[in-house]
């Protein structure tokens, strides 16, 4: 019998963290889910921890032999009933309202695609602040992932009739590639609200698997400007990925400029109609608000940088400026 809701909950060597993340599904004020726990050839006590639970709404897939986090949550995929299919990690904690108020958003809001949600890290006073419009959130797609992956909930028929499915091509940034297919057939959507607790330990997956997902990251985010239309070259595609990474020599003027003059013209190198000129000029403001913070804080007095940039001039954030200004009359220690 089909569900509302398939909760898909890969496992791989999960450890003393898997039972607290199953109870927090089994605990949802929303009852009419199936979960779907793919045992993925672990070889510590995580396949005992599963079948220790008699709840009918579990459904266990036991892979005898490793086969990769792609190839598990495919096997979830195909195994859902539900008319929404959810997310969730071995070692995260979800709240018990989550799987309601997504429910009741994407009932309420049948264009949306994919919905995720805000997250708190365990452990740390820290909460996420991640954009929950569309058209700002296909826009900071150009740039990175910008959903929780174990918050997220996705329409099934979408992902059925238009045959979308995690994709090996993008093996440790299989989230990100799926985000930007999603982002090509309709509306997608993070909740305000905090539904997830996300937990940082060193053998974390994407610590783990970072030379990876970098490389699939920057193929991803190629392959999403190209979809979109957007007329950049490649070397402007390398630019890119140097401010989403992060790799700024912030002391070198001449690049920063460069970057400036990129971010200023972005929006309108964006033809596809699926992303708002205003909202990519919003996304491009605060990296370049970012860029521009960064090398203050080093020492390079940068708000006339800052403020040269149209960027600036138009949204006219008197806050930034004020900081700026601030800043660059700070007296210096010593």
């Amino acid at each position: 019998m089909s569900k509302n809701i398939s909760v898909i909950m890969p496992v791989y060597n999960a450890g003393r963290y898997l039972a607290d993340a199953i109870e927090s599904i089994l605990a949802q004020s929303f009852e009419d889910f199936e979960l779907i726990i793919i045992n993925d050839g672990s070889t510590d006590e995580s396949p005992l921890v599963i079948q220790s639970y008699l709840d009918q709404r579990i459904k266990f897939i036991n892979h005898k032999f490793n086969s990769g986090l792609v190839a598990a949550l495919n096997t979830g995929l195909q195994s859902a009933t539900g008319k929404y299919i959810a997310r969730m990690d071995q070692d995260d904690i979800s709240f018990p309202g989550r799987l309601q108020m997504q429910y009741n958003y994407m009932e309420q809001h049948p264009d949306c695609v994919l919905l995720g949600t805000q997250v708190k890290v365990i452990g740390e006073n820290k909460l996420s602040k991640m954009y929950t419009v569309s058209n700002e959130l296909k826009a900071s797609l150009l740039f990175g992932t910008s959903f929780a992956h174990p918050s997220v909930m996705m329409r099934a028929s979408i992902l059925k009739n238009k045959h979308i499915a995690y994709d090996e091509q993008f093996k440790h940034a299989e989230d990100y590639g799926l985000w930007t297919q999603l982002a090509m057939c309709g509306e997608i959507a993070n909740l305000e609200e905090v539904c997830l607790e996300y937990r940082k330990h060193p053998s974390q997956y994407t610590k783990v698997f970072s030379d990876g997902m970098l490389k699939a990251t920057r193929k991803i985010r190629s392959l999403y400007l190209d979809k979109l239309g957007a007329a950049v070259s490649i070397e402007e595609k390398q630019m890119l990925n140097e401010i989403a990474e992060k790799q700024i020599d912030y002391t070198n003027e001449e690049q920063i400029n460069n970057i400036g003059y990129f971010l200023s013209h972005l929006p309108k190198k964006i033809t596809n109609s699926e992303i708002h000129q205003k909202a990519t000029k919003k996304i491009a403001y605060s990296h370049w608000k970012y860029i521009c913070s960064e090398r203050q804080k080093i020492g390079c007095n940068s708000y006339g940088i800052f403020l040269s940039n149209p960027l600036a001039k138009s949204l006219n954030d008197l806050k930034t400026h004020a900081w700026f200004l601030k800043e660059t009359v700070k007296p210096k220690l010593g």
